[in-house]
């Protein structure tokens, strides 16, 4: 592998002729001696450095005051500028020092070992590991206690770290890593192009016999730069930094499809977006990556961070939020809008900061082959199919299936693919919709989507009346009680019965309205209605009944046993005709509706008579239930009795009797004649306090 860098390193050497940061193309450094320098002397040397750029902070040439500095140094080989612009010193055995004076931008080839290619894959990131190593002082206003919370609410097991080297060394099965650290671009002591981040933990001599290996492949260095005090004052420290190759050895993993950000100054350049991303050399699992071109301010790239987990979640808090309340971006999408969004209080987008070496962009680069939406499930859509029965969820899921909940009642799913979902037609109307899937396999849990506010379309048919008399017409209207009817739809009718809807049992028309015609004869009609797309999917259906009734009538049905003067009673009957009364008694107003099979006019004269109680004047009202009176009690408001005659067949012949039991009589529709009488349907049954007898029915009566 290093006889690739060899290769490389021409390509490098040529690409900082003329580079602000590095100035002349770089030179061979000399033969390292292993031993030749002890702790003591490099600490030491740290110490006189640090002083030195004490004395030289802020002014124009300060960086090549420093790498003039350690050149007079006997601890040093040499000493030079780094491609990104810091000062850096090379002790006589080889361990290199940065001083992190400026950060400025470099472009150099990159890669470190073999890895498989990536598969192309239209999948979630396989896993819910999130790393978010934040390795400044806590003075400087950091992403992670925004970011963090966000991601778990979402089902990331999310892992806030200090950036100590354990901690760069412990990333396992990542699905996303976001990165806070000082950044520099240079070279190994090989010459090796290589891009580091800094770490928060201190240098010891006791770790530097820990990480001796990692000294000897030139994996890890030491460096110092400014830091932000809590009273705003400016101090310094001292830190470990390491290498992406680093990063490499120590083997790191990553979830396929994982998303990689570093906000760290020069971190997108193409050491990193090789090493990271090239199928060849780079970390197996990535998808993407993202990072700054140049020095970037904190105060501009950690609300770049915000805003680039904000919009993949499918949040929109972040400002300026967006007025559409768009599904989670994907990666195009995210790329797009970073580029067009105005941060608040600034003439620039959230992609750019204004560094003191000019601007810096933020740049994101997805890998060849890899086509990952985004970073959670992402629901775009839900389209109810009423005419099947179902709900088409579209979107970005991942292939394996996991699950669906509207309001947090679990639908079933009835099939599952990376971009749509088709479950059963929900029982709720309106709610939030969310799915819960992962990219690929995984013990962790499950990503959860964006809340999509879901709201089906619901329809009713609205008529004047559903009791009509013969040979009379109504215009049916069908309105929208929940959703919007789109445009473009159309409506297809279809009734049941002996009545007719513009003229047919069957009609579509473009316009939500259609004239019924009652039929001259008795009739109970049903009127349906479908709502169709212009692909013929049904998005919404609906019904109602209407009633055409000359004469009142009685249907009933008495099964099982009641009692010793109904053995004889079981059966089916239809009365007709019957009549009804309304008056006041004791305070409560009462119907009476009265069945004679025969019209005998004799003994007891009728063999069926319903008796409702109710409030004195109240209107008696479609969809009005009232509840069976108990036994040997008067019936009361909201209640009825049922009067039979002991013989059905001849109720002149026979003795009277009342049911015991419980049940209700429903009021199905109710229309005052043009007579002034009022003609209602109703619908009722019984259940036989003993016996498991029942008496069920339905009726048409009409009373004044």
């Amino acid at each position: 592998m290093r006889s690739l860098w060899l290769f490389l390193l021409a390509v490098f050497a040529l690409a900082l002729a003329g580079c602000g940061g590095g100035g002349n193309s770089l030179p061979q450094l000399p033969v390292f001696t292993p031993g030749s320098v002890s702790s003591a002397e490099r600490y030491a040397a740290y110490d006189e450095i640090e002083a030195f750029f004490e004395t030289v902070r802020g002014q124009p040439d300060a960086t090549a005051q420093v790498v003039a500095k350690m050149k007079t140094m006997p601890q040093f080989a040499t000493a030079e500028v780094a491609t990104s612009g810091q000062a850096v010193g090379w002790f006589k055995d080889g361990q290199m020092y940065v001083v992190f004076t400026v950060d400025e931008d470099g472009t150099t080839p990159a890669g470190h070992r073999q890895a498989q290619p990536l598969p192309k894959s239209r999948d979630l990131p396989a896993g819910t590991m999130a790393y978010v190593i934040d390795a400044f002082e806590p003075a400087r206003q950091d992403a992670g206690s925004v970011i963090g919370p966000e991601l778990a609410a979402k089902g990331y097991n999310v892992q806030l770290l200090s950036g100590t080297v354990n901690d760069y060394m412990s990333i396992q099965n990542a699905a996303l890593l976001v990165i806070h650290a000082h950044g520099i671009l240079h070279t190994d002591k090989f010459r090796t192009p290589a891009f580091w981040y800094a770490t928060s933990e201190t240098p010891t001599s006791d770790h530097d016999d820990l990480y001796q290996s990692y000294w000897d492949k030139g994996e890890i260095a030491v460096a110092s730069a400014d830091t932000i005090q809590a009273d705003g004052s400016t101090g310094h420290a001292r830190f470990y930094i390491v290498s992406n190759l680093f990063l490499h050895d120590v083997g790191i993993t990553f979830a396929q499809n994982a998303f990689w950000m570093s906000q760290s100054c020069t971190s997108y350049n193409p050491v990193m977006v090789k090493s990271v991303l090239d199928p060849a050399v780079g970390f197996h699992g990535v998808a993407t990556y993202a990072g700054w071109t140049l020095t970037e301010l904190t105060a501009d790239s950690t609300p770049t961070t915000e805003f680039v987990i904000d919009r993949l979640l499918g949040l929109n808090q972040v400002e300026p939020v967006d007025p559409g309340n768009p599904p989670p971006y994907d990666i195009a999408t995210l790329t797009s809008h970073i580029g067009t969004t105005n941060r608040p209080g600034r003439n620039y987008q959230y992609d750019a900061s204004q560094g003191p070496d000019g601007t810096s962009e933020f740049k994101i680069k997805t890998a060849t082959g890899s086509d990952a939406p985004t970073i959670i499930p992402s629901v775009t859509s839900a389209n109810l199919n009423a005419g099947t029965h179902t709900l088409t969820i579209g979107g970005h899921f991942g292939k394996p299936q996991g699950s669906v909940t509207l309001n947090g009642d679990f639908l079933n799913v009835q099939s599952w693919s990376e971009t749509s979902i088709k479950v059963d037609q929900p029982t709720a109307t309106s709610g939030t919709l969310l799915v819960r899937s992962l990219g690929g396999p995984s013990e962790d849990g499950y990503l959860l989507s964006n809340s999509y506010p879901y709201e089906s379309l619901g329809i009713e048919i609205q008529a004047p009346n559903t009791s009509v008399d013969p040979s009379s017409s109504e215009t049916l209207t069908v309105v929208a009680i929940s959703g919007t009817i789109p445009s473009g739809v159309s409506y297809k009718w279809a009734v049941t019965g002996l009545g007719t809807v513009n003229g047919s049992n069957q009609t579509t028309t473009t316009t939500p309205s259609v004239t019924y015609k009652a039929p001259s004869q008795d009739s109970s009609d049903v009127i349906s209605v479908q709502v169709v797309d212009s692909h013929q999917t049904v998005l919404a259906v609906a019904q109602i009944g209407i009633d055409t009734a000359a004469n009142p009538s009685l249907h009933l049905v008495i099964s099982g046993n009641w009692d010793s003067l109904t053995e004889g009673i079981v059966g089916t009957y239809n009365f007709t005709p019957g009549n009804g009364i309304r008056t006041t008694i004791s305070g409560l107003d009462y119907i009476f509706l009265e069945y004679d099979p025969f019209q005998s006019g004799s003994g007891t004269g009728y063999g069926v008579t319903f008796t409702l109680g109710m409030p004195i004047g109240q209107a008696v009202t479609q969809g009005e239930v009232f509840t069976s009176a108990p036994s040997n009690q008067t019936t009361g408001s909201g209640q009825f009795k049922l009067l039979l005659d002991t013989d059905l067949n001849d109720p002149a012949s026979g003795g009277n009797f009342n049911p015991q039991g419980s049940g209700t009589l429903t009021i199905t529709s109710v229309q005052q004649q043009q007579d002034g009488s009022y003609l209602a349907h109703f619908s009722f049954s019984m259940t036989s306090d003993v016996g498991g007898g029942t008496i069920t029915g339905s009726g048409v009566g009409t009373w004044r």
